[in-house]
């Protein structure tokens, strides 16, 4: 079985912070260590389409899950080809 998924990616969160550049009180966005696994493409609602790392379990830990994700997803995905042709 072959099936694209949209555009999945691995991505890694980053958030605001000021900091003080040259006399200046300046926004800039830092990296964190925490990862998100996106499917970037729209699916029916319910589907799940995002995985991060969260306070008690890291990304590593949600593989099996990401990998159920992804089959749904190309589950649906086909579904709509068929419907289409």
């Amino acid at each position: 079985m072959r099936c694209q998924i949209g555009n999945p990616g691995l991505s890694q969160r980053y958030k605001m912070v000021e900091e003080v550049s040259s006399g200046k009180r300046v926004s800039v966005q830092r990296p964190t260590d925490e990862l998100v696994q996106k499917i970037r493409s729209w699916l029916e609602p319910g589907v799940r389409t995002k995985w991060s790392d969260r306070p008690r379990e890291r990304l590593e830990d949600e593989l099996n899950d990401v990998l159920k994700g992804f089959l749904i997803a190309c589950g649906v995905l086909q579904r709509w080809r068929i419907r289409r042709q």
